[in-house]
């Protein structure tokens, strides 16, 4: 009796592997998805620095970058180039994947990246 239920155990847990580790469809494999190193969760994690000093090429002078408990940079700089080149690096860092994006979807070629899905998006945008 002791044998059938890890037997039983065994089979479960190499059918949950399997079924993890598959794609069906579009759906990509779960496993992959909810993996805490690789998958989304990856994303919640905040940054560990707290602090931020750039040395960007065309910086006139110091700029340093503190995030606080929200993870809100708070910029300070000696002039106001150096703040806006500061902050558009700040954008460009957390929002290139959305900007990437946004430029392929106004441009009608969002089927290049997503698939055939998105052709019918891509044609209405070029219309």
């Amino acid at each position: 009796m002791k044998i059938i239920k890890v037997f039983s155990a065994g089979i479960i847990l190499l059918a949950l592997i399997i079924s993890l580790n598959t794609k069906f469809g579009a759906v990509p494999p779960l496993g992959k998805f909810f993996d805490p190193d690789a998958g989304f969760w990856a994303n919640a994690v905040t940054s560990e620095s707290e602090s931020l000093s750039l040395e960007l090429p065309g910086l006139q002078d110091e700029v340093t970058v503190y995030f606080d408990e929200r993870n809100v940079p708070h910029i300070f700089a000696q002039n106001e180039h150096d703040l806006f080149m500061a902050q558009g690096y700040i954008v460009a860092r957390d929002r290139l994947f959305q900007m990437e994006m946004q430029t392929y979807d106004a441009g009608g070629r969002l089927a290049e990246i997503a698939g055939p899905q998105a052709l019918s998006r891509d044609l209405n945008t070029r219309r």
